[in-house]
């Protein structure tokens, strides 16, 4: 091992002995004395004791010396390590050059790097605005002795954007004044450290503010933490330390513990949450596994969803679904259930079922209004729950119809006198504000076994005995018999191929020439005809009343608008402004898309409004003469021309009769017969046309089948007439024919 060079004094003594030496050995025996060389030699001996000292000296500093700089190297190198590790530099300050100098772990260890914190001296900018005074603030009150330690964070603008730092620092040396000569420190760039911080408190802040109630829990279903909306959910501020999970929920226990040890990816169940009222509130719970706990177990996420809300509004749906709004009363689909469960029993009652429906109902709802029918109805049926019992079951099928259904022995007697009962109390006057109404019931009965084990056939048996009583004068009972079923078939499958039909575009249509006292063509009725496939023609006087029982009418008159349309514009292209009339229900007189439908259907046709004559019976006007006005009104206002059909068969037409816009009135066939022999009936039909004469309104005659009608029917000056005497109705082709000739042909 070499050793450092001997300091001066120790190469001064061994000078010094070297010399004595010398002496000692170029001196004569002869000129010294024996005591002479004993002193030498003893001083000899004493000087290279020292010497011998002196070198032991040496040596042993030389090995401390060796020893610390080992020591240091030592040092700087767990320095080093240490600052690799930690990613953090170290940096220097010093009083006298102002300066900040920053050193990091490089290839070759310790190294000066770029200088990121002399900015917050120099270069202030690159300090963000708002950590710039506090740093500067904190830094300066640290070398000024203001304050015991030096710890700031603060962000700097680098080319990778804004990077957080945090510095520390301690003094090492003091000025005179107090302050600092010297101060070393560390760096760290702690960007990573403070993001994920951010989203840690941004997520925490999100988990406190969520407005779904959440906690988290371990596996064993220990409760770690929640956030406010679960407080308010179970009503409790605090929850004690070590709280169960299942404590708050109601259920087995175990099987919770088997579901919660089966969570992966996520679990949902609907169960009943404990509040702190004792009260069980349904949710739907929903747990995840979100992240490994500090122990080393997954935590889990509960979030819960009130379905407390949901729950009463499927409830008030089923109720509504199966309950009448108005009345309270059950509605059709559940009593139709309760008649298919009671029937479908293998030992079932004797059952009776009575169908009610309360005749003139209409007219009450369209003169009065329909806050006043809803009054009618609630207090109709009102009436019929004061007169049935509490095994009888009450229902409202649907507007003004309601069905009863009797159970046990002696229905039918029973029926029939309940039955009497509901016509005795809906016919009681009604008190309705300042207005007494009277109205009355007609009720069909249908009985199980006697008349049908089906629930749906009973429940029509039951419809037709209404529909009879209806027929026989109203206000009566009529019990089903046996042959109605065989009409009720019928009609099922009426429909059922009428609605087929209709679909297919199968319905037809002919024409009907209308023709002036001359005898030629001055207008033409279009009159929809069906020929079924399976049951061949049917006649209109069937298939119309049932279209508008079942809701088919507004189909037919889009079909008749449609073929009329076509037939007049081809009468148009002839060179013939001839109008064709068309016939519109009760429906569409108070459907407010038909007066819409009209306009479309000449606009595509290029046709002028007086092409179309609109023809409606009585007693689709009688039934709301206010609205029935309003219709006719806007229709006239539009060019339409307007004729009343059937006149003379109403209750009040004459009395309507000048408050309506009518240019046509067509006298029923009815008025035809006899005319010619029964001097009556020529002066009542003479009575007739004067008085719409004086209205300015023309008249046409219809059923006109002889030559002797005709005749009468110009001399007392009708405008029109129409019947087989001049044309039996015929398609558009033949009808075509008749255009320019005169009626009726000869031969």
């Amino acid at each position: 091992m070499q050793h450092s060079s001997p300091d001066p004094a120790a190469r001064a003594i061994e000078n010094d002995l070297s010399s004595t030496d010398a002496t000692i050995s170029g001196a004569t025996v002869s000129d010294s004395s024996a005591a002479t060389i004993a002193v030498l030699e003893r001083r000899l001996e004493r000087e290279r004791s020292a010497r011998k000292q002196a070198e032991d000296l040496l040596s042993a500093k030389s090995r401390e010396l060796f020893d610390a700089l080992q020591q240091a190297r030592e040092i700087e190198r767990s320095l080093v390590l240490s600052l690799w590790g930690s990613g953090e530099s170290i940096w220097e300050w010093r009083r006298d050059s102002g300066r900040v100098e920053v050193r990091a772990v490089g290839e070759h260890g310790l190294q000066t790097v770029e200088n990121s914190l002399q900015v917050l001296l120099d270069d202030r900018e690159s300090v963000h605005p708002l950590d710039r005074d506090q740093a500067l603030s904190i830094w300066r009150a640290y070398l000024n002795n203001e304050t015991s330690e030096l710890d700031l964070s603060l962000r700097l603008l680098r080319s990778s954007g804004w990077r957080w730092l945090r510095v520390r620092g301690r003094g090492i040396e003091r000025a005179t004044d107090g302050g600092f000569e010297r101060v070393v420190g560390t760096l760290r760039d702690v960007t990573a450290q403070r993001e994920a911080e951010e989203s840690l408190r941004l997520l925490s802040d999100a988990f406190d503010r969520a407005r779904e109630p959440m906690l988290m829990l371990d596996r064993r279903g220990v409760l770690r933490d929640c956030n406010q909306a679960f407080h308010d959910l179970v009503g409790v501020n605090k929850f004690g330390s070590g709280t169960h999970f299942f404590s708050l929920l109601q259920g087995d226990r175990s099987s919770l513990e088997r579901l919660l040890g089966e969570v992966g990816e996520g679990w949902r169940e609907e169960l009943e949450l404990k509040r702190s009222d004792r009260s069980l509130l349904p949710v739907e719970l929903l747990i995840s596994r979100v992240f490994e706990s500090s122990e080393g177990g997954p935590l889990l996420m509960a979030t819960f969803k009130d379905l407390s809300l949901q729950r009463s509004v499927q409830a008030r749906i089923q109720r509504a679904s199966l309950q009448d709004g108005l009345t309270g009363l059950v509605n059709r689909v559940h009593f139709e259930s309760r008649i298919k469960l009671l029937m479908g029993r293998a030992e079932a009652d004797p059952l009776a079922l009575l169908w009610i429906n309360l005749d003139g109902f209409r007219a009450i709802n369209d003169s009065l209004g329909h806050a006043a029918g809803d009054a009618f109805l609630f207090e109709s049926a009102q009436r019929l729950m004061d007169v049935t019992n509490e095994r009888d079951e009450l229902a409202r099928i649907s507007g003004d119809e309601f069905a009863v259904l009797i159970q046990g022995e002696d229905v039918s007697g029973r029926a029939a006198g309940l039955a009497q009962q509901v016509i005795d109390a809906i016919g009681a006057p009604m008190q309705m504000g300042d207005r007494m109404l009277c109205v009355t019931a007609s009720v069909g009965i249908a009985l199980c076994p006697e008349d049908s084990r089906d629930p749906d056939q009973l429940m029509q048996q039951a419809e037709a005995g209404m529909r009879k009583a209806k027929q026989r004068g109203r206000a009566r009972v009529e019990f089903h018999r046996g042959e109605l079923s065989t009409e009720a078939a019928r009609r099922l499958e009426l429909i059922t191929e009428l609605r087929r039909d209709i679909d297919r575009n199968a319905l037809t249509t002919v024409l009907q020439p209308k023709v002036s006292a001359g005898g030629y063509v001055i207008g033409y009725e279009l009159l929809m005809r069906w020929h079924s496939e399976r049951m061949g023609p049917v006649s209109p006087a069937a298939f119309i009343p049932l279209s508008e029982e079942f809701g088919l009418v507004g189909r037919l008159g889009l079909i008749a608008m449609e073929h009329a349309a076509i037939f007049a514009a081809r009468l148009l292209r002839m060179g013939l402004q001839t109008p064709v009339a068309l016939n519109l229900s009760p429906r569409q007189v108070f459907d407010p898309d038909t007066e819409s439908q009209l306009v479309d259907i000449c606009r595509r046709h290029g046709l002028p409004h007086d092409m179309l004559e609109i023809e409606l019976t009585e007693s689709a006007l009688l039934e709301s003469i206010e609205a029935g006005r309003n219709f006719l009104r806007r229709l006239s206002e539009q060019g339409f021309k307007l004729a009343l059909d059937d006149f003379g068969t109403g209750f009040s037409s004459l009395a309507y009769l000048r408050r309506l816009p009518f240019n046509t009135i067509k006298i029923d066939r009815c008025f035809m017969d006899d005319i010619d022999t029964d001097t009556h009936a020529l002066r009542l039909l003479q009575g007739m046309v004067t008085l719409c004469h004086s209205l300015d309104i023309a008249v046409v005659a219809e059923g006109v089948e002889t030559e002797a009608q005709r005749t009468l029917l110009v001399r007392m000056g009708v405008d029109q007439m129409q019947g087989f005497l001049f044309s039996r109705p015929q398609p558009a082709d033949a009808v075509l024919q008749l255009a320019t000739r005169r009626l009726p042909l000869s031969g």
